[in-house]
């Protein structure tokens, strides 16, 4: 080795150094950005659920808010909000009349038809919720409710199950005969049109809901139209509300 060489080597060496720190430093840094890149998209998407929910009125967003979200950054007013807007889980008791209900088949418009798993569902955990009321017959079969009689069993229902639509409208009077026959109290009945949005998502068009009441002729009904990307929330609502109605406007006053 020359001594020129000699002499450059510590230069070479410290240079290599520095070099290599910076390389490390912006390993780092380039990482730390990348980390808060990540943490700020989910900051996004959480931001961007609350604005859904913030202005409900409904427990259940609030809910399913805290739920995903247990230590998010809204979570202490979410929780005011619940429960502000809850209501008591637990229906009146008392000795009441028993109300045998019928679940009738509804009309799925568009895709809806793929949302029908929900109405049995939510329509059985409904009536079950509020005393004096049994779903004893059902159009659809039900997993849980094995204790139903399935409809299509029925010969005289099965003659006439095509009366109980007319033009895309319930028939009352035919429901309310049909009822009848079969031995029913109340039928449970509704239309829903969506739109399939992209993979397990809808789009809620609109939603009627009916209750009738076939000793009386009383019918509770119920109503939204909108835009909903997510409907399962929207068709719990209109059921469970459906189902209280008929309670307090029917059942609650022959107690």
């Amino acid at each position: 080795m020359d001594r020129t060489t000699a002499a450059l080597l510590p230069k070479i060496v410290s240079i290599a150094l520095l070099l290599g720190l910076f390389i490390s430093m912006g390993v780092c840094v380039a990482s730390i950005q990348a980390s808060d890149l990540k943490k700020t998209d989910s900051q996004l998407i959480e931001l961007e659920y609350w604005q859904t929910v913030k202005d409900s009125k409904d427990p259940k967003m609030y809910k399913a808010y805290l739920d995903a979200y247990p230590e998010g950054a809204f979570t202490s007013l979410a929780n005011i909000l619940y429960e502000k807007h809850k209501t008591p889980e637990d229906p009146p008791v008392g000795s009441m009349p028993e109300y045998r209900v019928a679940l009738f088949p509804w009309e799925f418009k568009e895709d809806a038809v793929h949302l029908s798993s929900i109405v049995v569902g939510q329509s059985s955990a409904a009536i079950a919720n509020w005393p004096g009321m049994v779903l004893t017959a059902s159009h659809y079969k039900n997993d849980k409710g094995h204790t139903v009689v399935w409809l299509e069993n029925d010969e005289f229902y099965k003659s006439q199950k095509e009366k109980i639509w007319r033009n895309s409208a319930p028939d009352f009077d035919n429901i309310i005969r049909i009822g009848r026959e079969l031995n029913i109290d109340a039928v449970l009945i509704g239309k829903i049109r969506a739109r399939n949005k992209w993979s397990d998502q809808y789009v809620l068009k609109h939603i009627k809901t009916w209750m009738i009441d076939t000793n009386t002729g009383k019918i509770i009904r119920e109503s939204n139209k909108s835009d909903m990307t997510v409907p399962r929330e929207e068709l719990i609502k209109i059921i469970d509300r459906t189902v209280a109605n008929f309670w307090k406007e029917v059942i609650s006053k022959e107690r």
